[in-house]
């Protein structure tokens, strides 16, 4: 139990880690756009559920609800996760 909450604990830092390095280098421009991208880019389709949590994201600056609704589309937390950091730039 004690492995399994440090390699979540890992992961979750790491995606951190990940996103802020990606906001930190992404250009000013980055919008849902990038964040459909990125989505696609990872072998996923970006339908009407993607493009709407990438357009909460960049619209309204709420990547919790941005993140939430990609994991219900299918995508994988940390993932979603990042997409969420470059929608929101």
């Amino acid at each position: 139990m004690r492995k399994r909450r440090a390699l979540t604990g890992l992961a979750t830092a790491a995606v951190i880690g990940t996103a802020a390095a990606l906001a930190s280098a992404a250009p000013a421009q980055a919008n849902a756009a990038q964040c459909e991208q990125y989505i696609a880019q990872r072998g996923y389709s970006v339908g009407a559920k993607v493009k709407e949590a990438c357009r909460v994201a960049d619209q309204a600056d709420r990547p919790a609800l941005c993140r939430d609704l990609l994991f219900r589309a299918g995508v994988t937390y940390n993932e979603a996760a990042v997409a969420c950091a470059l929608g929101i730039l």
